[in-house]
């Protein structure tokens, strides 16, 4: 089974409390100050909305929260390795293990089957979350349920936690390895998107039905709903297929071509607008290009023709600065002056030191003199902390 089940990749493990605040490098006073908040002190809920307009709601931790999550994703999930067929929220340089790369798993299929979960993070309790602690990562009942209570708000795991994606990719530690490693054997094709599972065939007409039976028995046992709505056996017979929101009819994940004209007149739509007076100098124009940049970006990653003339189009029309935008980076700097000695190691100098990287990028586009002279003042208060140091 090895390489089908997530495996720690040492042999330590955490027996009691002091040992796991050590081995985060947070102390007991916060835990209990952790304790003492209430539900609605620990995380605050965001409500989004879906394409199809329904409602989604996110929690945002308390930032003491959100520390502890945050150590626990960098120091005790990166201890995990993870099997090939999950993707999602997995750090992996060498082969990415976004909705991209796991669409292209299924490129040329010609059956395929699709589940998806209903409510997926509403069914993830704290019993699970501490079966995960206790039996995957062998740690202690007393540590097991620390963490439990960290990564849970009233018993659920919440979306928006840095934790939830990781407990999520777990959730079957001890069962799925076993079901995909029968069904490639079978020569099928398995990937999980958090919640969303794809099996598919080379074969046409291949019959799914069992395979879709054990997958459903898979979720079910283990306390989750089937979204029978989102759930299909489809065959290149009857339509052209989609993963993810992507076409897997070629070689290599396309993106639909409705969506590459809208890519298309986006940018065409933003050259007319960069032609008014002044366009290019406001706020409004400077978050317009930005999101229509990571429009264009979808076109790279998925190595469509059409990026290139995209790209080159943006760099012609890029934001420019205002002589507001000096004055704005003339106090952030005399701000990061005042406070160097004393916060230059924190996380939030390190942000604001960035933002004035960016704005001096936007700066010296024309005016080339005042960027100059900020980032000579700007090289002397580098942070003495890096991102990395700051995650761990």
């Amino acid at each position: 089974m090895d390489g089908y089940v997530p495996k720690k990749i040492n042999n330590s493990s955490i027996f009691s409390l002091d040992n796991l605040l050590a081995a985060l490098g947070l102390s007991l006073d916060d835990f209990k100050v952790i304790q003492g908040l209430e539900t609605n002190g620990r995380y605050t809920a965001i409500h989004l909305k879906k394409k199809n307009g329904d409602d989604r709601v996110v929690y945002d931790p308390h930032p003491l929260v959100r520390k502890f999550q945050r150590r626990i994703k960098n120091r005790l999930f990166s201890q995990i390795q993870y099997p090939h067929y999950l993707y999602g929220s997995i750090s992996d340089l060498k082969h990415p293990r976004d909705y991209i790369s796991c669409a292209s798993r299924h490129c040329k299929a010609k059956t395929i089957l699709k589940i998806d979960i209903t409510s997926f993070f509403d069914y993830i309790d704290f019993d699970m979350v501490y079966k995960i602690f206790r039996e995957l990562f062998s740690y202690s009942d007393e540590v097991s349920e620390a963490l439990a209570y960290i990564c849970t708000r009233d018993g659920i795991v919440p979306q928006g936690a840095p934790t939830s994606s990781f407990i999520a990719n777990l959730c079957f530690f001890d069962v799925e390895g076993r079901i995909v490693k029968g069904l490639e054997q079978q020569k099928l094709r398995y990937t999980r998107l958090t919640d969303d599972i794809t099996v598919s065939s080379t074969i046409q007409d291949k019959s799914l039905a069992k395979a879709k039976g054990t997958i459903v028995s898979m979720i079910e046992t283990a306390g989750f709903v089937v979204n029978e709505e989102k759930t299909s056996i489809e065959s290149i017979a009857t339509m052209a297929f989609k993963v993810h929101g992507l076409r897997i009819d070629k070689e290599t994940p396309q993106l639909p071509r409705d969506e590459i004209r809208i890519i298309r007149a986006a940018v065409h739509n933003l050259k007319s607008l960069a032609r008014e007076p002044n366009a290019r100098t406001s706020f409004q124009y400077r978050k317009r290009y930005e999101s229509i940049s990571g429009r264009v970006n979808k076109l790279a990653r998925t190595c469509h023709p059409r990026y290139k003339k995209h790209r080159q189009e943006l760099r012609a029309i890029l934001p420019l600065p205002s002589r507001r935008d000096i004055k704005r980076s003339q106090v952030m700097l005399l701000t990061l002056v005042r406070d160097y000695d004393f916060f230059s190691d924190t996380p939030l100098y390190m942000k604001r030191y960035h933002r004035l990287r960016q704005r001096l990028v936007l700066i010296q586009r024309i005016y080339k003199r005042e960027a100059k002279e900020m980032w000579k003042k700007l090289k002397a208060l580098a942070p003495t902390k890096t991102k990395d140091e700051h995650e761990l």
